[in-house]
């Protein structure tokens, strides 16, 4: 029901598509529910990431709870650690967004999201990384947030479908908040450590910058994920 819209997932510029093919199978499910009761969980968790998409903040707690009740209570609350793992990733990004939720509560569904997926998965989850990074940051620990930057780049497997479009995401990121420290005049916090090549040049790039030059940055600074912040500045990878 929602696969055509799964397609457009990680395509750049095709997030109005992506919201149209998801809205007609939440819609469906809606009109639907007492055949289609199987789908309530993944039905729940695609109404949270449409309201990601949208920038549509007002429901989403409840949808989580309600999420997280009918994982424990549900009839048909099968993959359970899927379903944690992706409810908890998405409170996280919720708060990270809105700032709604303190930064410890942010940490903590963090924490819960990279535990259900390590159980069920041997692999580094770099979207997860990339939460890490931006907490570290949000925290002012700037080095411990390149350090994760870093390693969210190094868990991207090469023979990755979406290889290219995730690491500039995570690049683009990192640009972001290299621009914020330089703004905030405290690059000198930042320690290069045994980063990429690339990384390292990123940073080296950022540093030379006058604060003119910064803010221009900043100003028309656009992430290319579908999912970011109403500023269309802060990327995921949803």
């Amino acid at each position: 029901m929602y696969d055509e819209g799964n397609y457009y997932l990680y395509i750049p510029n095709k997030k109005d598509l992506l919201i149209k093919k998801w809205e007609t199978g939440y819609n469906l499910y809606i009109k639907n529910k007492n055949n289609l009761e199987h789908l309530t969980l993944n039905s729940l968790k695609k109404k949270i990431q449409l309201d990601l998409l949208k920038n549509n903040y007002s429901n989403i707690e409840l949808n989580i709870e309600n999420a997280l009740a009918y994982i424990e209570l549900g009839k048909y609350n099968q993959q359970k650690l899927f379903f944690l793992s992706s409810v908890y990733f998405f409170k996280a990004v919720y708060g990270l967004i809105t700032h709604n939720i303190s930064l410890d509560e942010i940490q903590d569904s963090i924490d819960l999201a990279a535990k259900y997926y390590s159980l069920k998965s041997n692999e580094k989850p770099y979207a997860i990384l990339l939460l890490y990074a931006k907490i570290a940051f949000y925290r002012n620990n700037y080095r411990e947030s390149l350090d994760y930057y870093d390693l969210a780049l190094k868990n991207i497997k090469t023979d990755n479908r979406y290889y290219t479009y995730f690491r500039k995401i995570i690049k683009d990121d990192c640009l972001l908040k290299l621009l914020i420290i330089k703004k905030n005049r405290r690059f000198n916090e930042i320690k290069i450590g045994n980063r990429e090549s690339d990384f390292d040049e990123l940073i080296n790039n950022v540093d030379i910058l006058q604060l003119e030059e910064v803010e221009f940055q900043l100003q028309n600074f656009k992430s290319i994920s579908n999912f970011t912040d109403s500023t269309g500045k802060e990327g995921f990878i949803i």
